[in-house]
């Protein structure tokens, strides 16, 4: 079999580390692992992964708990002309210079606010497109996507 390539779409992981990762697993657990095993393998400080992840467990535990939160604030949902969406969303706020979450309707109310978060809502869509794209039974819905950029971009 030929040597994979791996890749990342992700900012917090480079192509370059992806491409270890992803051949880490693939030789030391023929590409099929749980989370637990390869956590277990990186625990080893000569583990080639070992430097991906925080072992210092107050810092891992802070780490944990922002990502909780950031959770909970994507998951909750509000009724709004009843019709279930996300409640809060996280802008950019200039006046504070840093990212907030921002309750849905207060949004609406700013124009610059509402236009982050409809441009969220599409780069979410564009990123699932990316991902699914060679699926032929779901190209109805690529080319739906890419109807709704063309207008949306103009």
């Amino acid at each position: 079999m030929r040597k994979q390539k791996f890749s990342s779409k992700s900012p917090m992981i480079s192509d370059k580390d992806a491409n270890i990762i992803g051949g880490y697993i693939q030789n030391q657990f023929n590409g099929n692992v749980t989370p637990e095993e390869l956590l277990k393998s990186a625990k080893k400080k000569k583990s080639v992964i070992h430097k991906y992840f925080d072992w210092d467990d107050t810092s891992a535990a802070n780490k944990y708990r922002r990502s909780q939160a950031y959770r909970i604030l994507n998951s909750i949902v509000v009724v709004v002309e009843d019709i279930p969406v996300k409640a809060f969303h996280n802008v950019f706020v200039k006046e504070e210079r840093s990212n907030r979450f921002i309750n849905v309707n207060e949004a609406r109310k700013n124009n610059e606010l509402w236009e982050q978060v409809v441009q969220q809502a599409l780069d979410e869509i564009i990123l699932w497109k990316e991902k699914y794209k060679d699926y032929v039974q779901l190209a109805p819905i690529v080319s739906a996507i890419e109807a709704t950029e063309l207008t949306i971009n103009n």
